[in-house]
């Protein structure tokens, strides 16, 4: 049976009667993992008055988003360790990640790996990037942004790295980045985003398409004798959150949270490319060409034969709240 995506109404309803009436027990902390003011300091280096914040949290639905994570996190405890965090919150929104098992097959089941991706959509593409490789990969971690680390069930898959230039960002990141080679080089699998930053409305190219790639996830594979493979996402964010990024880049980053509530209950479609095998990764000369090859790799899976794919699902899990109408 599908899930039923959760609605504004079911989110109310569980933060008006608590959260036991609906099968889970919940006991929320002090501060929320996403919190308006939290992030407004970060990002714009200021806080917002309680009368703007609470109208700022509504509107970019951090409080319903909250109330996702949480049941997610409460079902993963309660299963036992069945399915994972990723595809928990996956299901609690009511969308699906589609692939087909050809695709999906291609993702080694050991050794050093690095899986790189393009980022259309910010939150969701995230969740289905880590869904679908721990399927194939428990030992997988995603080169993250640290705003992620907040949520504490996500946290153990995460390698945090500081997109926003806070205070010793550089010093954190070469820790990070660090710790992924390590990870890979103990055999592990890192997935990451290399444009760092959810694809936007390109001028020059007059579409939506990521940033120009970091090198640096490059060079951990050239430096971990590591397998690479592409993963491709369908489908863009909002009209509006393009707009939003040319009054202020760090605009989008606040409404990503909206951009995934809005599309709740959405199917998610990816594809996955052939490895490219340690060797081939030697004989790239430098880290620039065989960054810009990957993601020649990637933007090729755009136009992939359709295949027969199927869902990526464990079992069925129960709606936020069931509406009363």
């Amino acid at each position: 049976m599908k899930v039923k995506p959760i609605t504004d109404r079911d989110s109310h309803i569980l933060q008006s009667h608590g959260s036991r009436r609906h099968g889970f027990d919940f006991k929320p902390s002090k501060e929320e993992p996403l919190n308006v003011n939290d992030l407004s300091g970060r990002l714009f280096g200021g806080r917002m008055s309680s009368r703007f914040s609470g109208l700022a949290s509504s509107f970019l639905r951090f409080s319903h988003l909250n109330d996702v994570y949480h049941q997610s996190d409460s079902r993963i405890r309660e299963e036992e360790g069945e399915g994972s965090i990723f595809e928990a919150t996956l299901e609690t929104l009511g969308s699906h990640l589609e692939i087909s098992d050809k695709d999906l097959d291609r993702i080694p089941e050991e050794g050093p790996l690095l899986v790189v991706a393009n980022h259309p959509l910010g939150g969701l593409d995230g969740l289905a990037l880590m869904s679908l490789i721990l399927k194939r990969r428990p030992d997988c971690k995603l080169l993250a942004n640290s705003i992620l680390a907040r949520f504490d069930a996500f946290r153990p898959f995460l390698i945090p790295v500081d997109v926003l230039g806070e205070e010793n960002a550089s010093t954190k990141n070469a820790s990070a980045l660090k710790g992924a080679i390590n990870w890979m080089r103990n055999g592990g699998c890192l997935a990451a985003f290399p444009a760092g930053q959810v694809s936007n409305w390109r001028l020059g190219t007059r579409c939506v398409s990521d940033r120009a790639w970091n090198p640096a996830v490059a060079a951990i594979a050239k430096k971990t004798n590591a397998s690479v493979v592409p993963v491709f996402f369908e489908g863009r964010n909002s009209a509006w959150f393009q707009g939003a990024g040319y009054l202020h880049p760090r605009l989008r980053t606040m409404l990503l949270g909206r951009e995934l509530w809005n599309r709740r209950g959405s199917m998610i479609r990816a594809r996955v490319g052939e490895p490219l095998a340690p060797s081939r990764v030697k004989n790239f000369s430098g880290v620039e060409e065989l960054n810009d090859y990957l993601r020649l790799r990637v933007e090729a899976l755009r136009g992939t034969a359709n295949q027969p794919k199927r869902r990526i699902e464990k079992k069925t899990l129960e709606p936020l709240a069931k509406n009363p109408l």
